[in-house]
């Protein structure tokens, strides 16, 4: 039941994405909202399928790579809709369904039961790993979310295109504010999650570092965020400058952490 409610869930993110795009395209504030209701909607079920996961005998681990994937896409599915009580981003919908989409759909066709191992082995250093670099990697995926659109609405206005003054995307300033807020969080928590996996590898082999693709890819990705949140904090630069460098970074880690993970 746990991956079929995560198929089910997939579909639920793929109609918020196509809502959403409706809403933005064709300027449809309904639709938009619709989009955003269809979001709130699957991250109810995906909550419920990342419960009944421990349903399973036996129960997948933390650290199995569908788990930690499911995981991150929707702590960064309710990372956004906490996100709309502060600040008027519904237009970041966009973005963030089609992401949500995406590792819900990946997670619900690489998970194997027959291949998991019980749970209750595994230490509490790779419980806390895994959790706060999910949980880093979706908020630092909500800035690059955020930068993305930066740098389209950005281009719209400077086009002077006749639907951008009334495009549903958010403003440049929000989408700023948001791109700044969730770089410093993301990066914090990838932080802990880089340090917590040091302890988990000191736990387990007595080595501080282990000698692994997936260990020194994740330290790329933290060097190339420590230079962005370095520069842009440190030597304040343009907001278009901060939202390309987010949204590269996102996808450099991606497809360091993610992608070799998935292909070794």
């Amino acid at each position: 039941m746990a991956i079929d409610l995560h198929s089910v869930t997939a579909l639920v993110y793929l109609a918020a994405a196509i809502l959403a795009a409706v809403g933005v395209t064709a300027h449809t504030r309904r639709s938009l909202d619709a989009g955003v209701a269809a979001l709130g909607v699957g991250a109810l079920l995906h909550s419920i399928a990342m419960w009944k996961l421990h349903e399973l005998d036996p129960v997948p681990q933390l650290t199995d790579l569908p788990f930690a994937v499911s995981l991150m896409s929707w702590l960064g599915t309710v990372g956004f809709l906490a996100l709309l009580f502060f600040v008027r981003g519904r237009g970041l919908v966009i973005a963030v369904a089609p992401l949500s989409f995406i590792g819900t759909f990946f997670a619900s066709v690489s998970f194997d039961p027959s291949r998991q191992a019980a749970s209750s082995s595994e230490p509490l250093w790779s419980h806390l790993h895994v959790l706060l670099a999910s949980a880093g990697l979706a908020v630092l995926g909500l800035a690059g979310a955020a930068g993305l659109l930066y740098l389209i609405h950005h281009r719209q206005l400077k086009s002077k295109r006749r639907a951008a003054p009334h495009s549903f995307l958010p403003s440049l300033e929000t989408l700023d504010r948001v791109n700044s807020i969730a770089l410093v969080l993301g990066f914090v928590l990838l932080s802990l999650g880089l340090v917590t996996g040091i302890l988990f590898t000191k736990a387990q082999t007595g080595e501080l570092w282990p000698a692994g693709w997936h260990a020194n890819a994740t330290a790329l990705a933290w060097v190339v965020y420590a230079s962005i949140v370095a520069v842009r904090f440190a030597r304040p630069r343009t907001a278009r400058s901060a939202a390309a460098g987010a949204t590269a970074a996102f996808a450099i880690l991606v497809i360091a952490v993610i992608g070799i993970e998935a292909v070794l």
